[in-house]
């Protein structure tokens, strides 16, 4: 059995009553839409539009809290939450620092538009830019500043039209982390240390015994990366689509590639979803994904 969330112990005693009415309505399992990422506690956190409010939420204890966004005019790309339920927030090439009562402590210009982001409570947090070639920062969780980068910076209005790469962290047994991040037409990742961002290894999956298939990103962007917390597995939404011919025989939508660092095995699972359901978090033996239509779904997973 999963332990409480942290944030559910800072709620105790209030748990159940120091949510606003409008809050409690919001139903992530039936309504849920756009962005959204696992957290280390097997929580997720969800943007209301209607109320313009951070969810957090988690599968076995419900609702857990909520953070006013009303003070930002600019609408979230993506976002999550300190220890404390003070949330940073991207909006586009921007980052905010939202206390846990709504108000808006800093705002910080970044180097580009954020394609994808990653983060540890106890580390900081990495950003992954939209650009050519791979360029990621991991910043401080307290006060946002840059301890580490990694790759070419890009010049000012210097960005992709698309998102290449993704990226996600992995803590280790003895608590320190590692940045995973894809750089590549394929499933291979650089890891770096989340540290001091050197460079600790290269993985090199296999599908079969042979080099893991090149990826048509022309077809479809990269998916979402997620570690299987407590396991030597990172798991990738993958669309069919992308892949060569025959390479998952009798497989078609949104898979999941299950690759297992322990191996470099590749291993791809149906999840009878189409491509357009965002896959947000491993939790309970099941892969959850936010609905193309609004909601959520879970898939059990290998």
């Amino acid at each position: 059995m999963r332990p409480i969330p942290f944030r559910a112990l800072l709620l105790v005693p209030a748990f159940a009553t120091a949510l606003p009415a409008s809050a409690q309505a919001f139903d992530p399992p039936t309504q849920a839409r756009g962005w959204a990422h696992q957290d280390r506690d097997f929580s997720f956190t969800f943007f209301d539009a209607s109320t313009r409010a951070l969810v957090t939420w988690d599968k076995s204890f419900g609702v857990m809290n909520t953070l006013s966004l009303a003070k930002l005019k600019d609408a979230p790309s993506m976002w999550w939450m300190d220890r404390y339920n003070n949330a940073w927030v991207v909006c586009g090439d921007t980052l905010y620092f939202v206390t846990k009562e709504g108000k808006v402590d800093s705002k910080d210009k970044l180097p580009a538009e954020v394609a994808d982001a990653a983060w540890d409570s106890g580390t900081g947090f990495v950003l992954l830019y939209k650009t050519a070639t791979p360029y990621l920062e991991m910043r401080d969780m307290k006060g946002g500043s840059v301890l580490w980068s990694h790759g070419t910076k890009p010049k000012k209005g210097e960005t992709a039209a698309r998102a290449f790469y993704r990226v996600c962290m992995k803590v280790l047994p003895g608590g320190d982390a590692q940045v995973f991040f894809t750089d590549g037409a394929n499933l291979d990742m650089t890891v770096l240390s989340a540290k001091t961002g050197d460079p600790v290894a290269r993985t090199a999956f296999k599908l079969n015994g042979q080099p893991g298939p090149a990826l048509d990103y022309a077809k479809a962007d990269p998916g979402p990366l997620c570690p299987l917390l407590g396991k030597e597995a990172i798991y990738a939404a993958v669309d069919s689509a992308t892949l060569p011919a025959g390479t998952a025989p009798g497989l078609n939508g949104l898979l999941l590639a299950k690759l297992d660092l322990s191996s470099s095995a590749i291993t791809f699972e149906p999840t009878g979803l189409t491509p357009d359901n965002r896959f947000i978090g491993i939790v309970d033996g099941q892969a959850a994904f936010i609905k193309a239509a609004g909601g959520l779904a879970f898939v059990a997973v290998q």
